[in-house]
């Protein structure tokens, strides 16, 4: 239902749901599956990835890793930042790691979310964070000359 009632708006239709539910539990309600869906799409920049995970480190939601993989099997040193910074995630706030090495580092926003019971994350590699710090530095060094 919510997916035809998005492309109902995305399309212009008049078709009109008057049956969304016979009693069956297909998974996540409407507004699980547009919060899953407007995490997953929102990026600051072409390196940048935002995702849903549960407590284990399944995935719940990621713009290019299937729902159900395992954080720790295919983002290790994400998860281990993670593990390490996870007691400093109290109610309302928001934990930053560092994660990686060398051309892989990034780094990463992580809060809670209660109502799904799970975690979001944001993140973002060390080159995309210090780009605009390196594009003034040259443009300073050149005004210099």
């Amino acid at each position: 239902a919510y997916n035809q009632q998005r492309l109902n708006d995305i399309n212009g239709a008049n078709l009109k749901l008057f049956l969304t539910h016979v009693g069956l539990d297909v998974g996540e309600d409407g507004a699980t599956h547009q919060c899953i869906d407007y995490v997953k799409n929102t990026k600051f920049g072409e390196e940048s990835s935002s995702f849903v995970f549960d407590e284990d480190g399944t995935v719940i939601g990621h713009p290019t890793l299937e729902s159900g993989s395992s954080l720790p099997s295919v983002m290790p040193a994400f998860w281990e930042a993670f593990q390490k910074e996870k007691a400093n995630l109290t109610g309302g706030s928001i934990v930053n790691l560092f994660y990686g090495s060398g051309k892989d580092s990034a780094m990463a926003a992580e809060f809670p979310v209660k109502w799904l019971n799970s975690y979001v994350a944001l993140s973002l590699t060390e080159s995309q964070i210090v780009a605009p710090l390196l594009s003034k530095r040259t443009k300073m060094m050149l005004w210099g000359l």
